[in-house]
């Protein structure tokens, strides 16, 4: 889509995108490596001996361990989920200001002659009817009857060429402060 030298598209800081996409490489490389430590970590029930006192503890550690792994591999998917998440939520949002960006170009292309108003079409449509030429031509009539009538009694307004829209023309009896803008 091309914009108008003056209308670039907004850019955005790119926070969602750098958490979303970056972060997100970062956590799950940080979550993995602290899984696969604890994974592949020497220390098990073993380690810990035959001693009564000492295989208890190291039942409590294996637990631990255990508890700490499936947790860890808990928050790398959140983490994981989130910057998924915050990557779309960018991406959508600047697509929906793309959107509504092309949205306000396309009016601006439309509005940007009276060609493009639909009141400015349909004023133009109605001035070519025949019953609009009708009209005007019948103002015309009316308008040279009553400045003939101006002429017998001597009281003649200053008199201002009209055409219309058939391009008849014909003297405009009413003062210019008086008449009415039509906008045609």
């Amino acid at each position: 889509m091309a914009y108008p030298s003056e209308d670039q598209p907004v850019r955005y800081p790119p926070v969602l995108s750098t958490l979303g996409k970056d972060h997100e490489s970062i956590w799950r490389d940080t979550t993995h490596t602290e899984i696969n430590r604890i994974k592949n970590g020497i220390t098990d029930l073993d380690t810990f001996g035959d001693i009564p006192a000492a295989r208890a503890f190291g039942r409590v550690y294996v637990a631990a361990r255990r508890t700490y792994e499936a947790t860890l591999t808990g928050l790398q998917e959140d983490l994981v989920a989130a910057g998924e998440a915050l990557a779309n939520a960018g991406a959508e949002m600047s697509r929906r200001d793309e959107d509504a960006g092309s949205a306000f170009v396309a009016l601006n292309a439309r509005w940007s002659s009276d060609a493009g108003f639909s009141s400015s079409q349909r004023h133009d449509e109605a001035t070519q009817t025949e019953e609009v030429r009708d009209g005007a031509r019948e103002l015309v009539r009316i308008d040279q009857e009553a400045a003939d009538a101006s002429v017998d009694t001597g009281d003649q307004p200053a008199a201002v060429a009209v055409t219309t829209p058939d391009g008849a023309t014909a003297p405009d009896v009413a003062p210019p402060e008086q008449r009415m803008d039509t906008g045609g």
